[in-house]
Protein backbone atom coordinates (compact mmCIF):
# COMPACT_ATOMS: atom_id res chain seq x y z
CA UNK A 1 0.00 0.00 0.00
CA UNK A 2 1.34 3.59 -0.86
CA UNK A 3 1.21 6.51 1.36
CA UNK A 4 1.83 9.73 0.79
CA UNK A 5 5.46 11.68 1.30
CA UNK A 6 4.42 14.14 4.43
CA UNK A 7 4.84 18.09 3.40
CA UNK A 8 8.18 19.31 3.84
CA UNK A 9 8.82 21.59 6.84
CA UNK A 10 11.36 24.01 6.59
CA UNK A 11 13.81 24.89 9.79
CA UNK A 12 12.66 27.85 11.72
CA UNK A 13 14.49 31.50 10.09
CA UNK A 14 15.51 29.55 7.00
CA UNK A 15 13.88 29.05 3.65
CA UNK A 16 15.50 25.54 3.17
CA UNK A 17 13.94 21.89 4.44
CA UNK A 18 17.46 21.49 6.38
CA UNK A 19 20.29 23.29 8.60
CA UNK A 20 23.90 23.24 7.74
CA UNK A 21 25.27 21.63 10.61
CA UNK A 22 29.01 21.00 9.70
CA UNK A 23 32.36 23.80 10.31
CA UNK A 24 33.02 26.29 8.52
CA UNK A 25 36.39 24.83 7.84
CA UNK A 26 36.40 21.35 6.33
CA UNK A 27 37.63 18.30 8.02
CA UNK A 28 41.48 17.66 7.17
CA UNK A 29 42.79 14.15 7.02
CA UNK A 30 45.57 13.88 9.72
CA UNK A 31 48.61 10.89 9.31
CA UNK A 32 50.21 9.59 12.49
CA UNK A 33 53.32 7.77 12.16
CA UNK A 34 54.82 5.39 14.99
CA UNK A 35 58.46 4.47 14.86
CA UNK A 36 59.48 1.10 16.05
CA UNK A 37 62.82 1.47 17.68
CA UNK A 38 65.39 -1.41 18.92
CA UNK A 39 65.17 -2.73 22.76
CA UNK A 40 67.63 -0.83 24.85
CA UNK A 41 68.38 -2.48 27.90
CA UNK A 42 69.01 -0.82 30.50
CA UNK A 43 72.13 0.33 31.93
CA UNK A 44 74.60 -2.43 32.82
CA UNK A 45 72.08 -4.80 31.50
CA UNK A 46 72.81 -6.41 28.12
CA UNK A 47 70.77 -7.28 24.41
CA UNK A 48 69.99 -10.90 24.08
CA UNK A 49 68.64 -13.11 21.26
CA UNK A 50 67.30 -16.76 21.61
CA UNK A 51 69.18 -19.88 20.38
CA UNK A 52 69.01 -23.96 21.10
CA UNK A 53 71.57 -23.77 24.05
CA UNK A 54 69.89 -20.26 25.49
CA UNK A 55 70.30 -16.64 25.06
CA UNK A 56 73.34 -15.37 22.53
CA UNK A 57 73.88 -12.33 25.05
CA UNK A 58 76.03 -9.15 24.08
CA UNK A 59 77.04 -6.02 25.75
CA UNK A 60 77.41 -3.71 22.37
CA UNK A 61 73.92 -3.98 20.44
CA UNK A 62 71.41 -6.27 19.28
CA UNK A 63 73.06 -6.58 16.52
CA UNK A 64 75.91 -8.36 17.94
CA UNK A 65 73.35 -10.93 19.36
CA UNK A 66 71.64 -11.77 16.69
CA UNK A 67 75.23 -12.77 14.84
CA UNK A 68 75.92 -14.44 17.84
CA UNK A 69 72.95 -16.36 17.65
CA UNK A 70 73.54 -17.53 13.86
CA UNK A 71 76.86 -18.23 15.17
CA UNK A 72 75.97 -20.77 17.70
CA UNK A 73 72.97 -21.85 15.10
CA UNK A 74 75.31 -23.48 13.17
CA UNK A 75 76.26 -25.89 16.34
CA UNK A 76 72.70 -27.07 17.31
CA UNK A 77 72.33 -30.85 16.69
CA UNK A 78 70.08 -33.25 17.89
CA UNK A 79 71.92 -34.60 21.18
CA UNK A 80 70.85 -36.95 24.10
CA UNK A 81 73.11 -38.85 27.05
CA UNK A 82 75.92 -41.36 26.14
CA UNK A 83 77.52 -42.60 23.17
CA UNK A 84 75.52 -44.93 21.40
CA UNK A 85 76.90 -47.89 19.81
CA UNK A 86 78.87 -47.97 16.64
CA UNK A 87 77.04 -51.02 14.96
CA UNK A 88 73.56 -49.25 15.52
CA UNK A 89 70.73 -51.48 14.45
CA UNK A 90 73.61 -54.11 13.33
CA UNK A 91 73.61 -58.04 13.87
CA UNK A 92 75.86 -58.08 16.56
CA UNK A 93 78.57 -58.82 14.76
CA UNK A 94 79.39 -55.36 13.41
CA UNK A 95 78.86 -56.50 9.40
CA UNK A 96 74.91 -56.06 9.06
CA UNK A 97 72.81 -57.39 6.02
CA UNK A 98 70.74 -56.03 3.67
CA UNK A 99 67.59 -56.18 5.93
CA UNK A 100 69.21 -55.10 8.88
CA UNK A 101 71.47 -51.86 7.69
CA UNK A 102 74.78 -50.70 9.51
CA UNK A 103 73.76 -46.95 10.53
CA UNK A 104 76.69 -44.31 10.59
CA UNK A 105 78.16 -43.77 13.89
CA UNK A 106 77.15 -40.85 15.62
CA UNK A 107 79.09 -39.82 18.95
CA UNK A 108 78.36 -37.37 21.61
CA UNK A 109 80.76 -34.66 23.17
CA UNK A 110 82.39 -35.68 26.87
CA UNK A 111 82.77 -32.40 29.05
CA UNK A 112 84.39 -29.89 27.34
CA UNK A 113 86.17 -26.29 29.46
CA UNK A 114 87.49 -23.26 28.32
CA UNK A 115 89.52 -21.04 30.23
CA UNK A 116 90.02 -17.45 30.18
CA UNK A 117 93.07 -15.56 32.09
CA UNK A 118 91.75 -11.95 33.64
CA UNK A 119 94.20 -9.24 33.70
CA UNK A 120 95.35 -10.29 36.76
CA UNK A 121 96.03 -13.88 35.83
CA UNK A 122 93.02 -15.16 37.74
CA UNK A 123 91.45 -18.27 35.13
CA UNK A 124 87.69 -18.19 34.59
CA UNK A 125 86.20 -21.18 33.03
CA UNK A 126 82.82 -21.82 31.31
CA UNK A 127 81.98 -25.85 31.36
CA UNK A 128 79.91 -28.08 28.93
CA UNK A 129 78.27 -31.25 30.09
CA UNK A 130 78.58 -34.08 28.00
CA UNK A 131 75.75 -35.04 25.48
CA UNK A 132 74.81 -31.84 24.28
CA UNK A 133 76.56 -31.82 20.49
CA UNK A 134 77.23 -34.97 18.36
CA UNK A 135 79.01 -35.10 15.51
CA UNK A 136 79.69 -38.24 13.35
CA UNK A 137 83.65 -38.48 14.97
CA UNK A 138 84.10 -37.72 18.90
CA UNK A 139 86.68 -35.14 18.32
CA UNK A 140 83.98 -33.54 15.85
CA UNK A 141 81.65 -33.72 18.54
CA UNK A 142 84.08 -32.24 21.46
CA UNK A 143 85.15 -29.90 19.22
CA UNK A 144 81.61 -28.08 18.45
CA UNK A 145 81.28 -28.44 22.22
CA UNK A 146 84.87 -26.66 23.05
CA UNK A 147 84.00 -24.05 20.53
CA UNK A 148 80.80 -23.37 22.27
CA UNK A 149 82.43 -23.37 25.30
CA UNK A 150 84.85 -20.45 24.13
CA UNK A 151 82.04 -18.88 22.69
CA UNK A 152 79.71 -18.74 25.61
CA UNK A 153 82.61 -17.99 28.31
CA UNK A 154 83.98 -14.92 26.48
CA UNK A 155 80.13 -13.46 26.29
CA UNK A 156 79.92 -14.75 30.70
CA UNK A 157 83.16 -14.09 32.59
CA UNK A 158 83.61 -12.09 35.10
CA UNK A 159 86.99 -10.79 36.25
CA UNK A 160 87.71 -8.84 39.73
CA UNK A 161 90.42 -6.38 39.97
CA UNK A 162 93.04 -5.99 43.03
CA UNK A 163 92.91 -4.44 46.18
CA UNK A 164 95.72 -2.19 48.09
CA UNK A 165 97.73 -5.39 50.10
CA UNK A 166 98.22 -2.50 53.19
CA UNK A 167 96.26 -0.26 55.12
CA UNK A 168 97.25 2.07 58.52
CA UNK A 169 95.60 0.91 61.87
CA UNK A 170 93.53 4.12 62.94
CA UNK A 171 93.71 5.35 58.91
CA UNK A 172 90.17 5.38 57.36
CA UNK A 173 89.94 2.62 54.72
CA UNK A 174 87.92 2.68 51.61
CA UNK A 175 88.14 0.80 48.17
CA UNK A 176 86.49 -0.24 45.46
CA UNK A 177 86.54 -3.78 44.00
CA UNK A 178 86.09 -3.02 40.09
CA UNK A 179 83.99 -5.79 38.07
CA UNK A 180 85.05 -6.66 33.83
CA UNK A 181 83.34 -6.40 32.25
CA UNK A 182 80.73 -3.85 34.04
CA UNK A 183 77.91 -5.46 35.85
CA UNK A 184 75.67 -5.85 38.57
CA UNK A 185 76.76 -8.39 41.65
CA UNK A 186 75.86 -10.32 44.56
CA UNK A 187 78.91 -10.56 46.79
CA UNK A 188 79.80 -12.64 49.92
CA UNK A 189 82.75 -13.80 52.01
CA UNK A 190 83.30 -17.47 51.14
CA UNK A 191 86.44 -17.88 53.33
CA UNK A 192 89.03 -16.48 55.87
CA UNK A 193 88.65 -12.78 57.53
CA UNK A 194 88.25 -9.63 56.73
CA UNK A 195 90.46 -6.82 58.95
CA UNK A 196 88.68 -6.05 61.88
CA UNK A 197 86.95 -2.27 61.35
CA UNK A 198 86.66 -3.00 57.85
CA UNK A 199 82.80 -4.54 56.49
CA UNK A 200 82.47 -5.22 52.61
CA UNK A 201 79.04 -3.51 51.03
CA UNK A 202 78.89 -4.63 47.69
CA UNK A 203 81.98 -4.58 45.67
CA UNK A 204 83.32 -1.32 48.43
CA UNK A 205 85.34 -2.86 51.16
CA UNK A 206 85.70 0.31 53.96
CA UNK A 207 86.27 1.44 57.18
CA UNK A 208 88.88 1.84 59.69
CA UNK A 209 91.25 -0.91 60.52
CA UNK A 210 91.74 -1.37 64.23
CA UNK A 211 93.94 -4.53 64.83
CA UNK A 212 97.67 -5.04 63.49
CA UNK A 213 98.17 -8.31 61.32
CA UNK A 214 97.91 -10.37 58.13
CA UNK A 215 94.05 -11.16 56.90
CA UNK A 216 93.66 -13.41 54.03
CA UNK A 217 89.55 -14.11 52.69
CA UNK A 218 87.70 -15.43 49.67
CA UNK A 219 85.45 -12.92 47.70
CA UNK A 220 82.85 -14.45 45.60
CA UNK A 221 81.27 -12.46 42.60
CA UNK A 222 77.89 -13.44 41.21
CA UNK A 223 76.25 -11.31 38.10
CA UNK A 224 72.40 -11.35 37.34
CA UNK A 225 73.35 -14.47 35.01
CA UNK A 226 74.71 -16.66 37.25
CA UNK A 227 78.55 -16.19 36.31
CA UNK A 228 80.79 -15.74 39.28
CA UNK A 229 84.23 -15.17 40.30
CA UNK A 230 86.07 -16.00 43.62
CA UNK A 231 89.41 -14.25 43.80
CA UNK A 232 91.55 -14.41 47.57
CA UNK A 233 92.78 -10.90 48.41
CA UNK A 234 95.76 -10.12 51.45
CA UNK A 235 95.76 -7.18 53.31
CA UNK A 236 98.20 -6.39 55.78
CA UNK A 237 97.50 -3.83 58.40
CA UNK A 238 100.26 -1.95 59.76
CA UNK A 239 100.89 0.47 62.60
CA UNK A 240 102.96 3.49 63.44
CA UNK A 241 104.48 3.22 66.95
CA UNK A 242 105.34 7.08 66.99
CA UNK A 243 103.33 9.17 70.60
CA UNK A 244 100.84 12.30 69.27
CA UNK A 245 103.03 14.55 69.15
CA UNK A 246 107.04 14.38 67.76
CA UNK A 247 109.74 16.37 68.85
CA UNK A 248 109.14 20.39 68.48
CA UNK A 249 110.63 21.68 66.07
CA UNK A 250 112.25 25.44 66.15
CA UNK A 251 112.13 27.77 63.50
CA UNK A 252 115.38 28.44 61.23
CA UNK A 253 116.88 25.30 62.63
CA UNK A 254 117.42 21.75 60.75
CA UNK A 255 114.83 19.20 62.32
CA UNK A 256 115.61 15.41 61.73
CA UNK A 257 112.93 13.10 62.92
CA UNK A 258 113.16 9.16 62.32
CA UNK A 259 109.45 6.96 62.33
CA UNK A 260 109.03 3.80 63.19
CA UNK A 261 106.84 1.60 63.28
CA UNK A 262 105.52 -2.10 62.82
CA UNK A 263 105.87 -3.24 59.09
CA UNK A 264 105.11 -7.32 59.70
CA UNK A 265 108.62 -7.48 58.11
CA UNK A 266 107.81 -6.32 54.73
CA UNK A 267 109.57 -3.55 52.84
CA UNK A 268 107.25 -0.29 52.92
CA UNK A 269 107.19 3.04 52.32
CA UNK A 270 105.83 6.29 54.41
CA UNK A 271 103.39 8.83 52.99
CA UNK A 272 101.47 11.43 54.82
CA UNK A 273 97.75 10.49 54.37
CA UNK A 274 96.02 13.47 55.97
CA UNK A 275 97.01 17.14 56.60
CA UNK A 276 100.01 19.03 55.57
CA UNK A 277 103.78 18.57 56.95
CA UNK A 278 105.01 22.06 58.55
CA UNK A 279 106.55 24.63 55.81
CA UNK A 280 110.40 23.14 55.32
CA UNK A 281 110.84 19.72 56.57
CA UNK A 282 109.52 16.91 53.90
CA UNK A 283 109.13 12.92 54.38
CA UNK A 284 111.52 10.85 53.01
CA UNK A 285 109.40 8.05 51.85
CA UNK A 286 111.58 5.12 52.12
CA UNK A 287 113.42 5.10 55.47
CA UNK A 288 110.98 6.81 56.70
CA UNK A 289 112.75 10.38 58.27
CA UNK A 290 111.22 13.34 58.47
CA UNK A 291 113.76 16.19 57.85
CA UNK A 292 114.73 19.79 56.69
CA UNK A 293 114.57 23.62 57.98
CA UNK A 294 111.11 24.66 59.79
CA UNK A 295 110.57 27.83 58.30
CA UNK A 296 107.25 29.25 60.33
CA UNK A 297 106.21 28.78 63.80
CA UNK A 298 102.88 27.04 64.22
CA UNK A 299 101.33 23.75 65.70
CA UNK A 300 100.74 21.87 62.58
CA UNK A 301 98.68 18.11 62.52
CA UNK A 302 99.16 15.74 60.37
CA UNK A 303 99.06 11.78 59.57
CA UNK A 304 101.61 9.67 58.37
CA UNK A 305 100.92 6.14 56.94
CA UNK A 306 103.07 3.17 55.81
CA UNK A 307 102.14 1.12 52.39
CA UNK A 308 104.11 -1.35 50.73
CA UNK A 309 106.39 -0.53 47.86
Amino acid sequence: MNFPCPNKITCPGTDDPYANLSSEAPDLLTFYRIKIVPYDPPLRQFWKSSTCFGDAVSYVSQEDADEQAKFVADLCQPAGPGTPPNDIGGDGGGGGDDNNPVEDPIFYNTAQTCVFTCADGSPFAYSINPGNFSAPSQQGANAKAHTYACYKGAAQRVCLGALPPTACVGTAYSQTISVSPPSETSWVVLSGTLPPGLTLASNVLSGTPTTVGTYAFTLRATDARGSYMTKTYTIKVLEILEPAELTDGVEGDAYLYELTGDSQGIPVIWRVSEGSLPPGPVLDAAPGELYGTATTAGVFNFKICMSTL
